[in-house]
């Protein structure tokens, strides 16, 4: 569909929201104190928050999303860092990682309970009053657009909301005469490492003359889905209590089926009857998969699969900008094995630009300062190879 017909990525309105005084960013962050890694020297401007709306795409349909975008107060070109989202549980949570911590919606204060907004007070925070304009999308699904179903880890979906994103930001900077420099850094958690990771195969891909992408960071996140497509013809067959990681794998294949061309009935996969993403994740019967999953068919397996495939990263394609893979090699909300090394191996092989950054004994979410840290040490280094060519 063709961006111009469209006016993607046009800005549509955008909302002060507040001021954040450099010496309330490490307050604000009271997690920093359980963590490995120091960042409390990071801090040096002080940041306004904006709330704002743009033009995009759901299903191949015009869209009106939503993100925030944090500008620090420094003199001089701004370089810019959009920062992609983990998974958001469509509904609201008291302890975080509900629809109620999209982005946009953060007013700019301490937490009123631990990890609300966390990654939103870490990276957006940390990385605005280091000095970047940073740019968060929302999503399909939160913020303004929260009466969508959210198209949970469709890549391509989510790609093209996030090369809207940002020329969304570039045209808010343009409005508050900001200057910038060229190109923008990715990178994103979990869900949101996939993201950048896709937004980067997009860019490169389509998009080019566009949007110019100068590295990108992804951290924990799914590149290679064969791990998912393995277990898909297994989870029937598990009779014990796996917790909570079932909602996110009833979510994973829900999605992948809802937003692929020629959706299979429901009931071919599930036991229970659902309608919707949320009823996959609020009426379901039990942790146990035999209980929620049915054994599929030939065909529905087949068609499942191929959706998996196509949300693929680590094949057909090679990163042309630098792509800094981090990732914990104790985690196992998305694992370590057959999945980033995997990827790393595919790219270099064709001549991708990319390395990887593994963390010995770190889960999904103990590797956060570190991968800060570090990601601003390797962009810092980058912003300077670019200035000295």
């Amino acid at each position: 569909m063709d961006k111009d017909a469209l006016e993607r990525g046009h800005l549509l309105t955008s909302e002060f929201v507040a001021t954040i005084d450099k010496n309330n960013i490490n307050h604000y962050f009271p997690e920093r104190e359980m963590m490995e890694g120091n960042i409390d020297d990071l801090p040096k401007y002080d940041i306004d928050l904006y709330r704002i709306t743009y033009r995009s795409v759901y299903e191949n349909s015009p869209v009106v999303l939503s993100g925030l975008v944090v500008v620090p107060k420094k003199e001089g070109k701004l370089d810019h860092i959009q920062y992609h989202h983990g998974t958001l549980y469509p509904y609201a949570k008291d302890e975080g990682w509900g629809n109620l911590d999209a982005p946009s919606l953060y007013d700019g204060h301490a937490p009123k309970m631990p990890m609300i907004f966390y990654e939103t007070r870490l990276n957006a925070n940390y990385l605005g009053s280091y000095g970047y304009l940073v740019s968060l999308p929302d999503y399909a699904g939160y913020g303004v657009s929260q009466d969508l179903e959210h198209p949970y880890c469709i890549n391509s979906e989510l790609a093209e909301e996030s090369i809207d994103m940002i020329l969304a930001t570039r045209e808010f900077a343009k409005s508050k005469n900001l200057a910038m420099n060229d190109g923008v850094f990715l990178s994103g958690w979990s869900e949101g490492a996939a993201v950048a990771v896709a937004t980067q195969k997009l860019v490169e891909e389509k998009y080019s003359n566009i949007v110019k992408i100068l590295a990108n960071a992804p951290m924990s996140g799914y590149l290679n889905t064969e791990n998912i497509k393995t277990i898909l013809s297994q989870v029937p067959h598990i009779n014990e209590d796996v917790g909570g990681t079932l909602d996110l794998l009833a979510w994973l294949y829900y999605s992948y089926n809802k937003f692929s061309e020629n959706p299979i009935t429901l009931s071919a996969i599930f036991k229970f009857p659902i309608s919707n993403g949320l009823d996959v994740l609020t009426k379901k019967p039990s942790n146990i998969p035999a209980l929620v999953f049915k054994i599929l068919d030939k065909q529905s397996l087949q068609h499942l699969a191929d959706q998996i495939d196509k949300n693929n990263l680590a094949v057909g394609w090679k990163p042309v900008s630098p792509l800094i893979i981090y990732h914990g090699t104790a985690d196992k909300t998305v694992p370590y094995e057959n999945n980033p090394e995997v990827a790393l191996n595919n790219y270099e092989k064709y001549g991708g630009n990319t390395k990887l950054v593994k963390f010995e004994d770190h889960d999904h979410y103990s590797l956060g300062v570190l991968q800060l840290k570090n990601m601003m040490d390797e962009f810092e280094k980058i912003k300077r190879s670019y200035k000295s060519s």
